[in-house]
């Protein structure tokens, strides 16, 4: 009897250690398929040259394609409601900026989505600077010279940005602020159709990242004005600042970082953050990283979401200081 009663539970026990094993065997597992990797804007900008080196460390670290999905469109919010609606299981990742996040919940009313709830900060990438190019042929070759130009030619300086409530958006409203210029503003849908605009002249200046405007600035399209930093960019030594060019308060700069939809296991979020801190010390993609001008500053989920909370309140305060009118 005792026998029989054995052999009917040996069954049950068996089927309940397989379901509560089974989580934790498909966390271990992870990634077991291709991640996909949503960038907020069109290809050839800053985050996409990013994503792209970032994604070549992920496959030959897991053995796991990671797919750049380039979702360009309103400062990056089309993105970034796509991956806070997505399944919380890891595969569908955002490479955001403080546009999806702090500076949307201090710019825009009304959002698809909460910026800073909806998305589970995971791992910071970069943290830098902006730097001010002008097409190569505006006649302004310093700080001061633009202001004369803004001044002698009311409503025809024009500055491009990735789109309404961009970082490169609101940083070029505080330095209008800041300088007392008022410049005409033309979004775009991404950083890399501004460049273009700005190598083909069609606008005057831009505030974005080396690593973005690399390529064109190499061709002679576009030149550099001034670094919105605290310091010089090593790969750009006779580039002033623009606290050295007498500008005080409108120093910007752009992060990027790992986010993932709200819900995500917190075991997922570790080996993810695991896998690109790893890949963050190859040698290899430090030095393309720096080549482009990117200043790393990896931080693990806790850190970047403290990083997160602040940015919030520093931008908030950046749009009440310019005056910037909220959409």
């Amino acid at each position: 009897m005792r026998k029989s009663r054995l052999a009917l539970i040996a069954p049950i026990v068996s089927f309940c250690a397989a379901l509560f094993s089974a989580p934790g065997q498909a966390q271990t597992a992870y990634p077991d398929r291709p991640v996909r990797l949503v960038i907020p804007y069109a290809a050839g900008g800053s985050l996409d040259v990013v994503g792209r080196v970032l994604a070549e460390r992920f496959q030959a670290q897991t053995g796991q394609s990671l797919i750049v999905d380039n979702r360009g469109g309103a400062a990056g919010q089309i993105a970034a409601d796509y991956v806070a609606r997505a399944p919380a299981d890891g595969y569908t990742l955002l490479l955001g900026t403080a546009a999806q996040t702090s500076i949307a919940n201090a710019y825009f009313k009304k959002l698809p989505y909460d910026p800073m709830k909806d998305l589970l900060p995971v791992s910071l990438l970069v943290n830098t600077s902006n730097v001010i190019f002008v097409t190569k042929d505006f006649p302004a070759a310093t700080i001061e010279q633009l202001r004369q130009q803004v001044k002698d030619h009311p409503g025809e300086v024009s500055y491009g940005s990735p789109g309404n409530g961009s970082v490169s958006h609101l940083a070029t409203a505080l330095f209008e602020e800041r300088t007392g210029m008022k410049m005409l503003h033309v979004p775009y849908r991404g950083a890399g159709p501004a460049l273009n605009d700005l190598a083909a002249g069609r606008i005057t200046l831009l505030f974005t990242l080396l690593a973005s405007a690399k390529p064109v600035m190499d061709s002679g399209k576009v030149r550099a004005l001034a670094v919105a930093g605290p310091k010089r960019n090593p790969s750009l030594p006779d580039v002033p600042t623009l606290q050295e060019a007498g500008i005080q308060g409108a120093d910007s700069g752009v992060w990027i970082g790992v986010m993932a939809p709200k819900g995500t296991p917190d075991a997922v979020v570790n080996k993810l953050n695991d896998i690109i801190m790893t890949a963050l010390q190859a040698p290899d993609l430090r030095k393309r990283l720096a080549d482009t001008g990117a200043d790393l500053d990896p931080m693990g989920p806790k850190e970047f979401g403290a990083m997160l909370t602040q940015d919030a309140k520093t931008w908030k305060d950046v749009v009440t200081a310019a005056h910037i009118q909220m959409e």
